[in-house]
């Protein structure tokens, strides 16, 4: 767990697919990436419709991450969620 404590340090904020994600929704070029047996993010975002389902005050940042990214092209949250992430996207802008 150290080393995931390290992560929002070095601007890392989502994890998508097990690829880390930084905040402005580049994946980070971090050797773990390259070791995972998973689709990359930019093979999910060529599928053309992708649905994420995330919720929570601890979600947003990482859900801001990965919509500035473009891999999802539908979100599923709750009003709450929604709204910090409209508001922290309004700050950041």
């Amino acid at each position: 767990a150290p080393d995931r404590a390290m992560l929002p340090g070095l601007g890392v904020m989502a994890e998508f697919l097990g690829h880390l994600v930084h905040d402005r929704g580049q994946v980070a070029n971090f050797a773990l990436n390259q070791r995972l047996v998973a689709l990359r993010p930019d093979e999910i975002k060529a599928c053309g419709r992708v649905v994420a389902v995330a919720a929570g005050d601890d979600k947003v940042g990482p859900v801001r991450s990965v919509l500035r990214g473009g891999y999802v092209t539908t979100l599923v949250t709750d009003e709450d969620t929604a709204g910090r992430i409209l508001e922290t996207e309004g700050q950041a802008a």
